[in-house]
């Protein structure tokens, strides 16, 4: 009987200790998906920038109009998104501010960015050349300062979310225990 009550025991030991490693690796992904999701801001907003230059750079040159800019913005797979429902919204006849920052509501999740990307759309599209030009200058102003912010978040927040991820799935392990 005394070497099916150690097998119990190793069993049980076994067993609590799989249940802890999960909860530490669980802890750890926790981190490492905060982290991810900052990262994913700043390239979103580096995508923002890259769109207003393409912008400026269509507009200065051919004065296209903002569907046709929606239309041919290519490479940016985390504005794409918003471009594609924001041309929908328009194909549906909704004005282009209601059509942008609708699809911006529903693309963007974090609501500083929500705000600011926003604010492109309410004027984008509504003077001539000089003011569109003018705009995209301010919005892009706007965007590089927020992104510088969100970069410096990013190299002070980015190793301290995935130590603190591992180390609440310890405490949460040890607590278990």
């Amino acid at each position: 009987m005394d070497g099916l009550d150690e097998r119990e025991e190793v069993k049980e030991s076994l067993l609590k200790i799989t249940g802890v490693v999960l909860v530490v690796l669980s802890g750890t992904m926790i981190g490492i998906l905060l982290s991810d999701r900052l990262k994913t801001r700043v390239r979103l907003y580096e995508q923002m920038i890259g769109f207003l230059t393409q912008a400026q750079a269509s507009i200065g040159y051919t004065a296209a109009s903002a569907e046709t800019l929606l239309q041919t913005v290519r490479g940016l797979p985390l504005l794409e998104p918003i471009l594609r429902d924001s041309l929908q919204g328009l194909e549906e006849g909704k004005p282009l501010e209601t059509a942008w920052c609708e699809a911006v509501r529903r693309c963007v999740s974090h609501p500083a960015d929500r705000e600011l990307f926003c604010r492109f759309g309410e004027s984008f599209g509504t003077t001539d050349t000089e003011g569109e030009l003018a705009k995209l200058l301010l919005q892009k102003e706007l965007v590089t300062r927020q992104y510088t912010v969100l970069q410096e978040e990013l190299k002070s927040k980015r190793r301290l979310y995935r130590i603190l991820g591992s180390f609440g799935g310890i405490l949460t392990a040890v607590i278990l225990w």
